[in-house]
């Protein structure tokens, strides 16, 4: 089924990427309108946040076109390995109406439409940037996460075509980290990856401009936007209504992150207590190594995210000091020495953590599992 469904948005995109060019003049008339589209998140990883889109629709030219920025290529050489590293290009697609309706109808997510209350001259402007985008040399960008991704395009193009813009700021501020987890807290463990691997950078307070990386957010700071006291948009409605699965993709697992971790913790304390004096216990040395292993590899993921790839969201980790590479080495009981650091780079990582960083609740109790398995292992080495 899942396969199915890849297959079938695989075509989706498709269509609106590698189909022939819609005709079009860039000279609007006056019955023509521009309107923000705006995609609720669906159940799949890459869509958890949402999507944005503008939409031109002019009847006395027979118009009605989807601008998406949000078109990539399953089928691109090294698919995985561009899309960690950051290299993945993502495109400025045109899309007819019903094909771009019909996908989110699939997926069974909301679409919304914002139309904008703009002079023919700015919807002109608007258009003739669009479509400047859509050359071919222009089309593809770099995806940033926070900084340039498929709703931070469209602000840019709209706003950057307009004068004396008013955009309230958020309030309270909410940081990067406060806004993305908003649209996590139906799947822990997807929360819990993303904690992982996203640095300091997403606990830096976000300007009411910066939130609108998030399409939701695009929409309701769009509603509060004036344009010389005017507000930008005039008239909103629902094109697609599928909120009914809203509830259904807030709802929380019980098995979280947190509840498995403070099981391990658990038997940690156990071990800790129990062992504390013993180290020729060769089941419980081959469940030590495994842990070790594992944090050490994930160390591993953490140093590639951060020093590998071009995504800025994932550099100046300090997760990196819980689950540290240097674990492979307490696996293999190569020094002492080196078991003393990884004890000192979890607690340091525990201090600085309120000043730099948040530690996810299920990483602090990965960290304490470490520590007292770290002090056990010491404290038996003779």
């Amino acid at each position: 089924m899942q396969f199915l469904k890849t297959t079938l948005l695989t075509c989706f995109l498709a269509l609106g990427l590698f189909s022939p060019p819609l005709e079009c003049q860039v000279e609007l008339t006056e019955l023509s309108e521009i309107s923000i589209l705006t995609c609720r998140p669906g159940d799949d990883i890459y869509n958890t946040f949402g999507h944005t889109a503008i939409m031109v629709r002019d009847p006395a030219l027979g118009k009605n076109e989807i601008y998406n920025y949000g078109i990539f290529d399953f089928k691109t050489p090294g698919f995985t390995m561009k899309f960690l590293r950051g290299k993945l290009l993502y495109y400025l697609g045109l899309q007819r109406y019903k094909t771009f309706i019909n996908a989110y109808n699939y997926e069974r997510r909301s679409v919304f439409e914002q139309k904008l209350n703009l002079n023919l001259e700015d919807r002109r402007n608007i258009y003739s940037a669009l479509k400047e985008n859509y050359k071919p040399d222009n089309r593809a960008y770099l995806y940033d996460f926070f900084f340039d991704n498929c709703s931070t395009r469209p602000r840019d193009l709209v706003l950057n075509e307009l004068g004396n813009i008013d955009i309230p700021e958020l309030n309270p501020s909410r940081t990067f980290r406060d806004l993305i987890d908003e649209y996590t807290y139906g799947k822990p463990w997807t929360d819990f990856g993303i904690d992982l691997i996203v640095g300091s950078i997403a606990d830096r307070n976000a300007t009411a401009l910066e939130a609108m990386f998030l399409p939701e957010y695009l929409y309701h700071n769009f509603d509060q936007i004036t344009i010389n006291g005017t507000p930008l948009v005039k008239e909103s409605k629902l094109l697609a209504d599928h909120d009914k699965q809203v509830a259904k993709r807030s709802e929380r697992s019980w098995l979280t992150p947190q509840l498995i971790f403070v099981l391990f913790l658990m038997l940690e304390l156990f071990l800790f207590l129990k062992y504390k004096d013993t180290h020729d216990n060769r089941y419980l040395n081959f469940y030590d190594k495994f842990w070790f292993i594992l944090g050490g590899l994930g160390g591993l993921l953490i140093a590639f995210m951060w020093f590998g790839t071009d995504h800025d969201a994932t550099k100046s980790n300090i997760n990196i000091l819980i689950l540290n590479p240097l674990l492979l080495l307490v696996a293999f009981k190569t020094k002492k020495l080196i078991g003393v650091f990884t004890v000192g780079c979890i607690i340091t990582a525990f201090i600085i953590s309120p000043f730099v960083q948040y530690l996810h609740p299920a990483t602090i109790l990965i960290g304490v599992v470490f520590l007292l398995k770290a002090l056990r292992l010491l404290g038996n080495r003779h």
